[in-house]
């Protein structure tokens, strides 16, 4: 009985404080590099395609497929900007800009 009563006393408080954690934590996870998938998906359909297949099986076979290059860990905004800034991928480093990086790296990680 005094469980359920207090229960029921802190359960509107205990709510109100996990939105208001939530609303400051949400920002954060999206600026230390969470990424717009959409986005990453569409600059992937213009500049990747070129030269790999997409996941659902659209582009070209001239490199790996992208979906076998996704580490288990998958991609960090850093380790897209080193790949596409590699020497095989220089059209590709003209057209994707560095905000562009963690996008990329949103879109595929959701294949892993």
């Amino acid at each position: 009985m005094f469980l359920r009563d207090a229960r029921e006393r802190l359960a509107p408080r205990c709510g109100a404080a996990v939105l208001a954690l939530s609303a400051l934590l949400l920002p954060l996870h999206a600026s230390a590099g969470g990424g717009d998938p959409d986005n990453g998906e569409s600059v992937v359909r213009n500049v990747c395609v070129t030269c790999h297949k997409l996941p659902d099986g659209t582009g070209n076979a001239v490199g790996p497929p992208l979906a076998d290059t996704i580490p288990a860990d998958g991609w960090s905004a850093e380790a897209v900007e080193e790949n596409v800034n590699l020497p095989h991928h220089a059209s590709a480093k003209a057209q994707v800009s560095q905000p562009d990086y963690a996008d990329i790296a949103a879109y595929l990680n959701q294949f892993r």
